[in-house]
């Protein structure tokens, strides 16, 4: 983590003590579902080579995936309120500059969600509807 100072070729970075539950749980999350994408994707695959129909598992995997990845993304604001940022879950503080990276994530957001309407309207499994 890398603090600028008022004279913006000063730099203070370090590797923070106390990491923010929520960005470990968020993360955690994260990991698990690329590993259901990576399941879910195998299990579709199979299914198109194999004689088991392991499509409807596949697709449960997928939008279980689609599940943790939206709930990472609304966990992960919650941590701005670290004592070294001085924010409010949801809100960084009005004199931090936000890189790429934060405009990245906000579009990943947005994409999750809209992902998250046509992941439910096209694979969510029959036997759960």
């Amino acid at each position: 983590m890398c603090i600028t100072s008022s004279n913006i070729s000063e730099q203070n970075c370090f590797i923070p003590h106390h990491v923010r539950s929520v960005w470990i749980i968020s993360f955690g999350l994260a990991i698990c579902a690329l590993g259901l994408l990576t399941l879910a994707i195998l299990l579709l695959l199979a299914s198109q080579y194999t004689q088991a129909t392991t499509v409807e598992y596949g697709r449960l995997t997928g939008f279980v995936a689609m599940i943790f990845l939206c709930l990472s993304t609304v966990l992960f604001p919650m941590g701005f309120d670290s004592e070294i940022i001085g924010g409010s879950p949801f809100q960084l503080p009005a004199d931090y500059r936000i890189g790429s990276s934060y405009i990245a994530f906000v579009g990943g957001t947005w994409l999750t969600v809209l992902s998250a309407l046509v992941a439910g309207k096209m694979c969510l499994p029959r036997f759960v509807t």
